[in-house]
């Protein structure tokens, strides 16, 4: 099987002696191009006229990945991770906030006359959101919310 480029370069050299010795073409193709070196296209080489040929090679720079790093998800305890606005590689402070599922059992008790119950999601802590912040630059990194 004959590649890609030693088509073209038969071809260039069937138009180039068709040119010089008028319309007298080579009888059999494989005379021209016996083989292919490789799929890389190295040397190429010819059985008519025994000259060589090195086709021009594209330089492909492959780059490695680099590490991928899997960061588990943020829940209700402290995270190693990197701050977002310090770059430092740092383990977050968790503090809980009324969210919405606090308000939400504070609603549904207080719907059901359930009055004495009703104020107790805002002292349990998985009632809460969970916020993570940066104990360098005091930002907020992210908010676990319960829903």
């Amino acid at each position: 099987m004959v590649c890609v480029v030693c088509n073209l370069i038969q071809s260039a050299l069937i138009t180039q002696k068709g040119l010089t010795q008028s319309t007298k073409a080579p009888q059999n193709k494989s005379t021209l191009v016996t083989t292919c070196a490789s799929t890389q296209h190295g040397l190429h080489s010819q059985s008519a006229g025994t000259s060589t040929y090195a086709a021009p090679q594209p330089s492909v720079v492959v780059q490695a990945p680099g590490p991928v790093a899997i960061q588990s998800p943020m829940k209700s305890v402290p995270a190693n991770t990197r701050c977002g606005f310090c770059q430092q590689q740092v383990v977050t402070l968790t503090r809980p906030i009324n969210g919405f599922l606090t308000w939400a059992v504070f609603g549904g008790l207080f719907l059901f006359f359930i009055w004495p119950c009703c104020l107790i999601p805002f002292f349990v802590k998985s009632c809460k959101d969970i916020e993570h912040t940066c104990p360098n630059c005091k930002n907020v990194i992210h908010v676990y919310k319960r829903m």
